[in-house]
């Protein structure tokens, strides 16, 4: 009797412990998003840490923002390592947010601190060449509008070392590495080299670029004189005097200083 009274109260308290991970609130959302909501990392790794896939894969109504999501966009490396372990879909796409990997590198590009969490990601299964679509209130912010990509972004904040991260094929599953020509589109036109190139944000972008092996044999055509000759990418840099940017092309001159009849 008593052994049973035991087994009872044990699955009792089981049962309650349940409640507090999975329960939603009034407004339909559960403890772990309304932690992350609030920014409690503490509370949510604890969730997390009793949680699982069921709770890994909890979406926050209105915008389908998963916790990998939130936890991204917090920079909270721990709880996103947590929920990948749990089996968070790091694939996971949500209105307004993209895949969690975008928005972790939209975060990072301003806490340079947060690349870390962009870094699990990749490491967990995120694919780095996957587009990014953020929500209508973001896209005026953005260089690109709100279509982008986890590259572009690392490139347009002038973060080598972020750009680096998602280039890198050390990891321990192959193909993870983002692929250095892919843009918005096809052809070189949306091409992170020439992107980076034409901003001149970062020498050390461009250098990052062209050690990934980023095609450099690039012609862009005059948009007001289509008498003139394309320029290849060390014209770019030398017209819009980008010097840093164009020292960096010099040491690859060979592959850079195209022209159209080598097409």
């Amino acid at each position: 009797v008593f052994l049973s009274a035991r087994n009872r109260a044990a699955k009792k308290e089981e049962e309650e412990e349940e409640d507090l991970v999975y329960c939603c609130s009034s407004s339909s959302t559960t403890p772990l998003l309304t932690a992350l909501d609030r920014g409690d990392l503490e509370l949510a790794l604890f969730l997390v840490e009793r949680g699982g896939e069921r709770l890994a894969n909890q979406r926050r109504r209105g915008d389908d923002a998963t916790a990998l999501h939130l936890a991204a966009h917090l920079g909270a490396a721990t709880v996103v390592q947590g929920l990948l372990a749990q089996g968070a879909d790091p694939n996971a796409i949500a209105a307004g947010y993209a895949s969690p990997l975008c928005v972790a590198v939209a975060s990072a590009a301003k806490r340079p601190s947060f690349r870390v969490t962009a870094v699990l990601l990749v490491d967990g299964g995120a694919d780095p060449d996957a587009a990014c679509d953020f929500s209508s209130e973001e896209k005026e912010t953005r260089s690109h509008g709100g279509k982008t990509t986890p590259l572009l972004l690392a490139v347009d904040a002038g973060d080598d070392l972020l750009v680096r991260a998602l280039l890198s094929n050390e990891t321990e599953a192959p193909g993870k590495a983002a692929d250095p020509d892919r843009g918005l589109g096809t052809g070189s036109a949306q091409s992170p080299l020439l992107y980076a190139v034409a901003s001149g944000k970062s020498a050390d972008v461009v250098r990052a670029l062209l050690d990934a092996g980023a095609n450099c044999a690039i012609l862009v055509a005059s948009a007001q004189r289509r008498d003139l000759p394309p320029d290849n990418l060390l014209d770019i840099a030398r017209h819009r005097r980008h010097y840093d940017v164009l020292q960096v092309l010099e040491a690859h001159r060979d592959d850079c200083d195209v022209k159209f009849e080598d097409m």
